[in-house]
């Protein structure tokens, strides 16, 4: 599983929490998405945040990202994001859209706060076309501040086929 690559977008921590428990499990190497102009995490201005990530989906704006990912080799790529008013957020789609991950696997995970996935695996399949969306992992955002460890561990279990835990790294059998 060397050559897997989690790949995340998070404001808050719970995500990324996520995304580190998946490549703590897997060996995947592990990255951020990162818009240039970063998004407001004081959790006293969601407002403002909620804001802009509303603006620019009625836009259809994509935020420049600092663009340091390299998904080239890398399969499975995990994409992690928070769920956003039913939608991932814009850099989300803005990294899909600059990259073709046609003939990889993509297993998408989010955070949520009771929402599920909001469709957007659906999204995802729109935005990385030729790519194969495996089965998804939402995460209460609670959950996920937590680690979210065993649901991570029975997801990818299932999602990645026959493996077996070895210590705490999930390892392909053969």
């Amino acid at each position: 599983m060397g050559n897997g690559l989690v790949v995340h977008f998070s404001v808050h921590g719970s995500t990324a929490r996520a995304a580190r428990t998946i490549a703590s499990l897997t060996g995947a190497d592990i990255v951020g998405i990162r818009p240039v102009v970063p998004y407001d995490a004081d959790p006293r201005h969601h407002g403002a945040l909620l804001a802009r990530v509303r603006r620019e989906r009625a836009a259809g704006l994509r935020p420049e990202l600092v663009d340091d990912i390299d998904p080239a080799g890398h399969d499975p790529i995990f994409l992690g994001h928070p769920l956003r008013d039913g939608a991932p957020p814009m850099p989300v789609c803005g990294f899909l859209e600059q990259h073709d991950l046609s003939g990889r696997r993509i297993a998408p995970f989010n955070t949520h706060l009771g929402g599920g996935d909001g469709g957007t695996y659906a999204m995802i399949a729109r935005l990385a076309p030729g790519a194969t969306i495996l089965e998804g992992l939402p995460i209460q955002s609670d959950a996920a501040a937590a680690g979210a460890h065993q649901q991570i561990a029975a997801w990818l279990r299932g999602v990645l086929g026959v493996f077996r835990t070895v210590g705490e790294m999930i390892v392909r059998y053969g």
